[in-house]
């Protein structure tokens, strides 16, 4: 491997999501980041110095989750298991000091996450059956939430 603000895998053409890992993390200025990917590649960012946190990718959903829904997908892929870190805080304190960088290059703010979002709200029309879809989803806690609350009523 070769060490630049990113070490790819010289043996083969980088993959998608290198590509995308890349753009995302390029320019990561406080302190280091290292991306275990699950095919054994290792993506380095930033300098040495400073803090210091590893990323294990143990599936690909992980990114597909930053991609659709930013650090609240991240925060879910992390819960799921499809991505992991030996020292959280290390992580969690390395990404707030390059916050900046995120939100410049990643997912969140990209013209490629505005439009799969306006794809997906594009799905979801405002009719009737839509409607009661996404109020069912983020509104109705269902007769059981209550019943532990109110009891046999």
């Amino acid at each position: 491997m070769t060490e630049a603000s990113a070490q790819l895998d010289t043996r083969a053409p980088p993959p998608l999501v290198e590509i995308l890992l890349t753009r995302w993390l390029h320019g990561w200025r406080v302190g280091r980041l290292s991306v275990d990917l699950p095919h054994g590649t290792r993506l380095v960012f930033g300098t040495s110095g400073g803090q210091e946190a590893v990323v294990s990718i143990n599936d690909l959903r992980a990114l597909w989750r930053f991609a659709a829904s930013g650090s609240l997908g991240w925060a879910e892929g992390y819960i799921a298991g499809d991505w992991d870190t030996s020292d959280l805080t290390a992580f969690l304190t390395s990404a707030a000091r390059n916050l900046d960088v995120l939100e410049r290059n990643g997912a969140q703010g990209s013209w490629s996450r505005r439009l799969f979002n306006r794809f997906v709200h594009l799905l979801r029309a405002n009719t009737r059956a839509g409607s009661r879809r996404n109020i069912a989803a983020h509104y109705d806690l269902g007769n059981n939430f209550y019943r532990l609350w109110l009891g046999n009523v």
